[in-house]
This record gives structure tokens, sequence and C-alpha cells, in this order.
């Protein structure tokens, strides 16, 4: 009986690696950072200081263009604080309409954190992980070796954000 249990084991665990359940080498995203990324909204690209630290805490501050510059969003928890040229507002998280960038970003950051992402594939340097937020799917493509996140593709919202 404990050779059948072993051997049932043996079997579970290598056809779960060929099926990619398990990958072995695959690297986490690291998704306690601080960086700088762009997306283009319609016309425009924004460049963005991200800050994300602990599980419920992201802050997106806009860096560029120069007429947006210093407005930013900060998520504590499912609390929202918005700050612009001085003035400030604190409201729930469900305040920003759900195709805004800024929630998109805050939703997958903060998803990442709170869920278990899964493993797809390995793309170029990267390994590309899948994930849903409150309002849909979205892709991390992370760094193999250092687990910094190099890219998040919104699949339900037309965004991409890449980091540098």
């Amino acid at each position: 009986m404990k050779k059948l249990c072993l051997s049932l084991l043996a079997i579970s665990f290598f056809m779960a690696l060929l099926c990619g359940c398990i990958k072995e080498n695959a690297v986490k995203p690291n998704t306690n950072f601080t960086s700088q990324c762009k997306v283009e909204v319609n016309d425009m690209t924004l460049t963005l200081n991200v800050i994300s630290s602990s599980s419920e805490n992201v802050s997106v501050e806009v860096i560029s263009p120069d007429n947006m510059n210093g407005l930013k969003y900060e998520r504590v928890n499912s609390t929202l604080y918005i700050e612009y040229n001085g003035l400030k507002c604190t409201t729930t998280d469900d305040y920003l309409a759900p195709f805004n960038p800024f929630d998109v970003l805050i939703d997958t950051l903060v998803s990442a954190k709170t869920t278990e992402l899964s493993y797809m594939c390995e793309a170029d340097e990267c390994n590309v992980y899948k994930g849903r937020g409150e309002n849909g799917e979205y892709t991390f493509f992370v760094d193999k070796s250092s687990g910094d996140i190099k890219k998040i593709k919104s699949l339900y919202a037309d965004y991409e954000f890449v980091f540098t």
C-alpha cells in the first residue's frame, strides 16, 4: 500500500510538471517595488511613478505630461486618496471608473498581491503570469532572473504598462 501511494504521488507530480502547473525555475513577480512606467491613453503618453508597498497599498503619481504632473492616487486597503495641486479628496476605491488607467493599474497590482497568479509560459527574457482583478484579466511579464515586473497588459481595458 505504501508503494502504491508513493507511486501515485510521483505520477501526480510528473503529470503536474508536464501540464505546466509546476515551473521549477519560474521567478515569482516582485509586487513590492518602486518604479516608473509608461502607458498610452488615447493620444497621450503618461509617465507614472508607481510605489507598490504592502499588500493593500499602491500609489500612482503622474510625472508627465506637465499639465497632469503631481496628480496622485493612493489606495490603502479600500480607501482611495486623490491629490492634485493642493486639493485632496478621500473616498472609496470604487470611485474610479473601471476603465480609468489608474484604476486598472491599482487593481492589477493589488490583486497580484492578494491572489495567486497563474504561470503561463516563457516569452523572451520574461516569465508570463495571468491574473484576475475586480474588472477582468491581465498578464504580467516578469524578468526571469530578478522577478521585476517589466510589463502589465490589461485584457479588459486596452492598456499596456511598461516599467523601467
